[in-house]
């Protein structure tokens, strides 16, 4: 669908070719997520009840519903510590102007995606072997 939208705002081949490294930020980030959660999950038996609250916050301080740029100056520092921020303005970018990203969105949103998934997998390798003891 968000293909679609791309083609039809932009009818530039090149748009769609640059929505794959939002699209493929978000898929790593949420794979460094899934090792940091599942390694977390053996040692604290009460974190999905912490973690559908943190998920909660997450998913409200992100840009999805509203532009980045009507939040508060105040309060914008705060919103680029959350990870998806670039990754959800570099496709609002792509699919909703129609034209091609900050080159600065994407260069950080892979960033953050091989920084979180490269401590994700470090955190999973670490603690596997302990894995069967706690279990």
């Amino acid at each position: 669908l968000l293909a679609i939208v791309t083609l039809l705002t932009s009818k530039s081949v090149v748009n769609l070719l640059a929505l794959s490294l939002p699209l493929i930020a978000l898929i790593l980030v949420s794979i460094g997520i899934g090792f940091l959660v599942s390694v977390l999950y053996v040692f604290f038996r009460d974190l999905p009840y912490f973690y559908e609250l943190v998920c909660f916050v997450i998913w409200i301080s992100s840009p999805v519903f509203y532009p980045a740029a009507i939040v508060p100056e105040a309060v914008r520092p705060f919103l680029f510590l959350n990870p998806l921020l670039p990754i959800i303005e570099s496709i609002r970018q792509i699919s909703l102007s129609g034209g091609l990203p900050d080159v600065g969105l994407i260069g950080h949103s892979c960033l953050s995606a091989i920084v979180i998934v490269s401590l994700g997998w470090t955190c999973f390798r670490v603690w596997q072997p302990h894995f069967m003891d706690l279990l």
